[in-house]
């Protein structure tokens, strides 16, 4: 089992910090930066903008305010490219062939509303990826139009998953997982938009991941037409979600951080110069793939006393999951007893044996079984509140 580290890295992506970063880009010619909308809360939704070329990629972070990891990876994205500018290394012919060939676009943080609250929906409690064809939200009508607007070659749905999952079945923490939506109700259904897109995953998960092939898992196949990615593939556009996962100890996702950013860097260099597949081999090849599992748990806790509802029970084993928290502009890992975990395999991230320790309390908050004992909040802040 991993060590847990403390790293620097803040889970915590406030719209703020994405200004002050935009505001860094401002004075630099390659940049175009323009804002295309507003939230409820008339917080800015920003377009950046680089390169000349033909083929148009569209990417778009934290829809969903609560995921901000590939919010950072877009952030060491765009310094690579402020840094290859600035340190007169734009001379690199990989780098300029991409400047010549490709125009990105990026929106950092499309729900600013719901990253200043880390709060999955946005301030009006709607889920933006359960909106893209009722359009109720205007961060949803930003979206849209841009898609109608730049009409990209390619679209990249950036996100995080829980440390929950596995690549397969007793398999290894999934630290990045992939999909090309599915193009109808049959989630089997593929048109050329959805081979292109699984062509593109292959060609980063065989490049810039080989040595975390071990990692990479297929996120869930499930048709629904109100989710961004499942619209835009209908409508022939190739999209790619990413789902940021977790790699153990990492609690800060600063390393998955690194990964997204160096698939979306080889991908953005790459991209137009891997034009031609063979279809059936990518059929193959993607459907191979081992597919997102339910198989861990943040926390083990062994030989623990809980007192609940009056009752006080021992538990050999007790699986923990740690919810996030915000407060005071930190993000704290509240531990809840994990109700889903019911079969031989599940493995925990962490372990800690209570067997010295007097019961563990607990009460109940919006639905969770939240755990209070100042032994286990001493643990989880020392090792995971970042």
């Amino acid at each position: 089992m991993a060590e847990l580290v403390l790293c620097g890295m803040s889970t915590y992506f406030p719209p703020s910090l994405v200004d002050s970063f935009i505001d860094e880009l401002k004075p630099y010619p390659i940049f175009k930066i323009t804002q295309v909308g507003a939230s409820c809360n008339e917080l800015p939704i920003n377009l950046i903008q680089f390169g000349k070329g033909e083929y148009r990629v569209l990417i778009w972070s934290q829809m969903h305010g609560n995921e901000p990891t590939t919010t950072w990876a877009l952030k060491f994205l765009l310094e690579w490219v402020l840094k290859m500018i600035s340190s007169k290394r734009s001379n690199n012919m990989d780098f300029e062939y991409m400047l010549e060939h490709i125009q990105v676009s990026i929106i950092m943080q499309l729900n600013p509303d719901g990253a200043l609250l880390h709060k999955r929906e946005n301030s009006s409690g709607v889920d933006l990826n359960r909106d893209a064809q009722n359009l109720t939200q205007p961060e949803s009508v930003v979206l849209s139009k841009l898609h109608e607007d730049i009409q990209p070659h390619l679209c990249l749905n950036l996100h995080d998953q829980r440390p929950i999952y596995a690549a397969g079945l007793g398999g290894e923490p999934t630290a990045i997982a992939f999909l090309a939506p599915s193009a109808g109700e049959n989630q089997k259904s593929i048109n050329s938009a959805r081979v292109k897109a699984m062509h593109y995953i292959l060609l980063m998960i065989n490049n810039a991941l080989d040595s975390f092939s071990n990692q990479i898992a297929l996120y869930s196949e499930s048709f629904n037409p109100h989710c961004v990615g499942d619209k835009f593939i209908t409508l022939n556009t190739p999209t790619i979600l990413v789902e940021a996962g977790f790699i153990p100890g990492d609690y800060s996702r600063k390393k998955v951080a690194n990964l997204v950013y160096s698939s979306l860097k080889y991908f953005l260099l790459e991209v137009t110069k891997s034009t031609f597949f063979i279809r059936s081999k990518v059929l193959v090849s993607y459907l191979e793939l081992p597919k997102n599992s339910i198989e861990f748990s943040d926390i083990l806790l062994q030989n623990v006393w809980i007192q609940s509802n009056g009752k006080v029970e021992y538990h050999k084993k007790l699986f923990v999951d740690l919810k996030e928290k915000l407060l005071d502009d930190k993000i704290k890992y509240v531990p809840i007893i994990s109700k889903q975990y019911h079969h031989a395999q599940v493995k925990a991230h962490f372990e800690l044996n209570c067997s010295d320790q007097k019961k563990f309390k607990t009460i109940e908050v919006d639905n969770h079984t939240e755990i209070q004992n100042e032994y286990l909040n001493q643990i989880i802040e020392s090792y995971l509140t970042v």
